[in-house]
């Protein structure tokens, strides 16, 4: 349908229906453009979601991480290091120390000053950060946290290791470990190793990853020094070895 209309000499033209189409057909390319960006937007949200996915932890998984590999590692070096436990104790329970208190304090902690420690303590952080976006923890107890180190530690650990954390009592090697005395205490004192990691790394990193905090289970409180939490655990985890200990050579007095 055409349009024209005289204005003096000049002439003008309206063609309604060519405008009518182009109108249409702009309004379907812009839809369809916007049905296009909606369904890359959607695709590329879904292979974020894909390539962040985790697995759900195992043992064999925790086994083999080179994160938990070294966070075990770590905390065994520094378990194993000489200390004065009741002092430890002593010193954990004050609200105040002098110059020499905290000396004495960090080096029964197993470092030589505060800044060691610092150190030792944001290392955690970080390979415990690590692990918690290697493997997904998600639901987990505290209690299963545990279950899942012991048998991640059997795996890497056990006896005759490098590791001297499950030297038998008597200090006869990997011998020991062929009666049952010596079995019941490489289990126990491993089992009382797995709730150390989740505590000490509670106390440090706050429940995410392999740290306590899942369940609510409060990680022993420490005194007013950073390091205090810490200290608690290593004294929570020496009484627990002395009462395997004991349940070793009780063991030994019936065989």
């Amino acid at each position: 349908m055409l349009i024209t209309s005289n204005k003096g000499q000049k002439t003008e033209t309206v063609t309604l229906n060519s405008e009518s189409r182009q109108t249409n057909n702009n309004i379907i390319m812009y839809r369809n453009l916007f049905f296009l960006l909606i369904i890359l937007i959607s695709f590329s949200s879904c292979s974020r979601i894909d390539n962040n996915t985790k697995p759900q932890v195992t043992a064999e998984l925790l086994a083999k991480s080179k994160n938990f590999q070294t966070l075990s590692k770590l905390l065994i070096d520094n378990l194993n290091k000489t200390r004065d436990y009741k002092k430890l104790a002593k010193l954990n329970q004050q609200k105040e120390h002098n110059l020499f208190e905290k000396k004495e304090f960090y080096r029964n902690l197993g470092f030589d000053n505060e800044n060691e420690y610092m150190n030792f303590h944001n290392t955690i952080i970080v390979l415990n950060n690590e692990l918690s976006s290697e493997l997904d923890f998600e639901g987990l107890s505290d209690l299963q946290k545990t279950s899942l180190i012991n048998e991640a530690l059997d795996m890497n650990n056990g006896p005759g290791s490098d590791s001297n954390l499950y030297a038998s009592p008597d200090d006869q090697g990997s011998d020991a470990y062929a009666g049952i005395c010596g079995e019941q205490y490489s289990a126990c004192k491993k089992s009382a190793y797995g709730v150390y990691i989740v505590t000490v790394t509670g106390c440090i990193a706050g429940g995410i990853g392999i740290a306590a905090g899942s369940a609510g289970w409060a990680a022993p409180v420490g005194g007013s020094l950073a390091g205090a939490c810490a200290a608690g655990a290593q004294i929570q985890y020496e009484g627990s070895v002395k009462q395997c200990y004991y349940s070793y050579l009780q063991c030994k007095k019936t065989e």
